[in-house]
């Protein structure tokens, strides 16, 4: 099935299915734009190998791509819908497993520590 990239004002990068949806913004930011289109693509339908996507993503993540995302982030605030764990597209909810694990890790830390 042949991926589709689609822009949006919401959010910074997701993949539903075969579609790439990008924030709109990110067409003045070539690199990274060039850098979140490369990581949707690796993504599948398995949520399993999307963890292993994500984690490994994070795990490379350079303090100047940080910056750079986190400074786009502030600059276009519909970008920071990213941070939910839900996702509302094409009037259908999806969830963002990964995400849902950092948050629980993250609650675990804190009721445990």
């Amino acid at each position: 099935m042949k991926t589709i990239i689609k822009y949006s004002r919401w959010g910074l990068a997701n993949r539903f299915g075969n579609v790439v949806v990008l924030n709109i913004n990110l067409m003045k930011y070539p690199y990274l734009h060039d850098i979140l289109l490369k990581h949707e693509l690796l993504h599948e339908r398995n949520p399993l190998k999307n963890i292993r996507v994500d984690y490994d993503s994070l795990s490379n993540l350079s303090i100047i791509e940080t910056i750079i995302k986190l400074k786009f982030m502030l600059k276009y605030p519909k970008s920071l819908i990213q941070f939910s764990p839900i996702y509302i597209y094409d009037r259908r909810p999806y969830l963002d497993l990964s995400l849902m694990i950092v948050y629980i890790v993250i609650f675990l830390i804190l009721v445990f520590y």
